[in-house]
């Protein structure tokens, strides 16, 4: 609940239970079901993206893909969009999924997404 709070007071972004109890699990080093100040101060220091696995973007891809259908849509697109409290129009929408799409097929393929993520991550 304390990590609820910290987002909403910095900003409107409320995440889901399931992202806060893995952002405790990623940085609780000794399991103890909370993050303590010397936990905290590393997950705040951390960049994000910075270390950032192929395991890590495939858990953001079946985040986003809550059904499992092994691609992503631009209303699975839309969804997030609203959920983040961002009101993307479908054009933007559109061109993230272009962006990915190296088929041509309107969707987002889980090794398209793990690609196109860490294409992003070497340009940091």
């Amino acid at each position: 609940m304390d990590l609820r709070k910290a987002f909403l007071m910095v900003g409107k972004y409320q995440p889901k239970k399931q992202i806060l109890y893995q952002m405790i699990a990623d940085f609780d080093s000794d399991q103890s079901g909370i993050i303590e100040f010397r936990e905290f101060v590393r997950m705040m220091s951390t960049h994000p993206g910075e270390k950032d696995t192929d395991e890590d973007f495939i858990n953001v891809f079946y985040q986003i893909d809550q059904d499992y259908k092994g691609y992503i849509t631009i209303d699975d697109l839309r969804e997030l969009s609203s959920e983040c409290n961002e009101n993307l129009k479908d054009e933007q929408l559109l061109s993230i999924i272009q962006s990915c799409d190296s088929e041509g097929n309107g969707t987002i393929r889980e090794k398209q997404f793990v690609r196109y993520m860490k294409s992003l991550q070497k340009r940091r």
